[in-house]
Formats: structure tokens, sequence, C-alpha cells
């Protein structure tokens, strides 16, 4: 435990030092004046001590969030039987040296009891410690004990999203990659891709009355175009070795944080996105999931991605992915300042590419971080 003085402390021990300086202690009212205050001023950090002492706080609650969104931490604080006093209590939750969030407590009793504490965690990644300070300045105000407690957690911050813009004219661009034999139909229709089991609100205009007859049960066609729209979204984690030197590189954050915000709104309009990421471990391939899971598994893959030199990914930048990919590519980065924009223009490759890069200039158009607060 630690423990200071107060300003209302300071002026009290200054009044207890200079009043028998400058009158002396040999007048006996001045004796009954003194030794009261003297008493009642030594009194406070005992009772202060006190106060803190028994306390001990845990907590088994497990929780995903984006970085720098508020939630609250549910804490089980237990104050041993026997500790006196337990009031006026000030819980303090550190996370980084400049975040700090505050918590009051009134008066706790012997026992177990829950506390909604506010948090926010600064940047992404797991967390898996959290230091908590005990203060309070009980009863007089005049010393202030604080006692430290680090405790365990389990929470993993994913990346700060931002707002997209010109999304349409992104999508457009990327559309536009897409492999001539994989373009629909001038029917309209598309291509034949598959049969699937009628259900309830489904349309009957794509029957297949053959298999339907055969089977029993209403068969429909299901065509290319009517199938989700596809996306291949590659984070390339090479920075610049001038970038190294920071302990998260700025462009990369924001390449990071343009991925995540990405797949949400992706995820938002039924676009099917598989997300690879290239780092020093190689590619690392998030497999297609439909629904909210797929989301939140690649969102727990960019939470803990790392930066990379050109040294560690060194020979793999022909693998970010599959030369006979016929859907298009959106490669996100943070390695050239000069790269031009998106242009909506075949390439004629069979894995097509369209670049964002979070240090040129341009990718203001397209994407808007979200400072810290």
């Amino acid at each position: 435990m630690k423990w200071n003085l107060t300003p209302a402390g300071r002026v009290m021990a200054f009044f207890l030092i200079l009043l028998p300086i400058l009158f002396g202690l040999s007048d006996p009212r001045l004796i009954l004046l003194w030794i009261p205050l003297a008493a009642f001023f030594l009194a406070s950090p005992l009772l202060g001590r006190m106060n803190l002492q028994g306390l001990q706080a845990e907590t088994t609650h497990r929780k995903k969030i984006h970085a720098g969104e508020d939630f609250l931490l549910p804490l089980q604080v237990t104050r041993k039987p026997g500790t006196p006093i337990g009031r006026d209590l000030n819980l303090y939750l550190r996370v980084g040296p400049r975040q700090r969030f505050w918590a009051q407590i009134a008066t706790m009793v012997p026992g177990r009891h829950l506390i909604q504490a506010p948090l926010r965690l600064p940047h992404r990644g797991r967390f898996t410690t959290l230091q908590l300070v005990w203060r309070s300045s009980y009863p007089f105000g005049l010393f202030e004990w604080s006692r430290h407690q680090v405790i365990k957690v389990d929470l993993l911050a994913w990346p700060r999203l931002g707002i997209m813009r010109n999304l349409e004219g992104l999508l457009g661009s990327v559309e536009a990659q897409r492999h001539p034999s994989h373009v629909p139909s001038a029917s309209g229709y598309g291509e034949f891709y598959g049969l699937r089991a009628w259900r309830r609100g489904m349309s009957q205009r794509f029957v297949h009355w053959k298999t339907s007859a055969r089977q029993g049960q209403i068969i429909l066609q299901e065509m290319e175009q009517h199938r989700q729209p596809k996306l291949s979204v590659i984070l390339d984690c090479q920075v610049p070795n001038f970038e190294t030197t920071y302990r998260r590189p700025p462009g990369f954050e924001l390449a990071v944080s343009l991925t995540a915000t990405l797949l949400k709104e992706l995820h938002r309009r039924r676009w099917n996105a598989d997300l690879q990421i290239l780092g020093s471990l190689g590619v690392t391939i998030m497999r297609e999931q439909r629904g909210t899971a797929g989301l939140i598994q690649q969102l727990d893959r960019l939470a803990v991605a790392q930066a990379a030199t050109s040294d560690d990914i060194e020979g793999q930048s022909g693998d970010l992915a599959p030369t006979s990919s016929p859907f298009p590519l959106l490669v996100i980065q943070a390695r050239h300042a000069n790269r031009p924009p998106p242009a909506k223009r075949r390439t004629g490759s069979r894995s097509p590419r369209v670049y964002l890069d979070t240090r040129c200039p341009w990718i203001r158009k397209y994407f808007e971080p979200r400072m810290p607060s």
C-alpha cells in the first residue's frame, strides 16, 4: 500500500508544526488544543489503511469488442470478513499509461459484490491482465491510501472501425476486374451453378422438372447470378523498414482498421468475403463461413495480426492468392506512397487485383479513420 497527503492534509500538517513553533507548548490550554488535533491527524492514516484491507477483485467475463468502444466489465469484489469500515472506496482500472477509468463504491460490507466497471480498450489485441487501483481518503480526507492489484482477464479488442466512403465506386472497380468467364450472361439469369431444394417463400420460376419428378419434391436451378457476390480480401502485413521502429506502425494499423471496416460493410451488404493475411508466418487463409460466425472469426484474426518487414516475407509476395482464383482480389497494404488509385478496367489476369494502400493520399477518398479519443 502507498499513501500521500491530500491538500487538506498538507494544510493541517503545516498548522500542527507551525503552532508549537510560534506559541510554544507552555500554555496548558494550547496543549489541550494541540494534542487532540495531533491524535485526530495521526488516526486518519490508520483508519484509511484499515479501509483497504481484505479487498480482492476478479472476473471470469470474456469479451470481444472493437477498440475505442466503451463497455461495462463485471467484477466480483470480495471483502474478507472481519475487515473494518469499508466506506468511500474508489476503484480505478488502468489499461496502458494514459488509460484510467473510475468507479466509485460508497459502502461495501464483508462478502461478495458485483460491480460494473466502465472500461475502454485503447488498441486492438488480446488483453490478459488488468491493473486495478483501490483508493480511499476515508475518513477525513487528510490521507489518501492506494493499493494496486493485477487481475487476469480475457479481453479481445478487435480493430478500431472507421467510415467507408465511396464504397459503391470501390466495389465497381472490383467487379470490373472479374474474369470474363464469370461475368453473368446477357440473358440476365447467369450460368447454371447447381440444384437446391425449394423452401417456402422461394420463387418457382427456375424449377428443374425432371429432377423434381424423380425425387418427389420441388428442385430449383441455382444460377451464378443468384448467388451472393464473392470477394477475396488480402491484408499484406509488410511495412517499410523505417516503420519497424514503431511498436504499432501507423500505416499498418490503418490498413488493419480499413480491412475490419470493409469486412463488416461487406457482411452488411451480404457479400461473401474470404480473408487472407500475408504475414511473417506465411499466408493465413480464413475460409468463408456464412453469417456472423465467419465475420467474428475474421475479426479475431485481425485483432492479433502483426506487422512484418520485407525480410520476414521474402519470397512470399507471389503467394497472395492462387493464380487460378476466378474471384477478384482486393489487396490492402501499407507499402507504397505513390500507388495509383483503383481504376475501372479489366486486367485480363486469372487473378486480377485491386490495391488499396493506406500510405497513399487518395485513401481518404475511400476510408476515414476514427482517431482515438
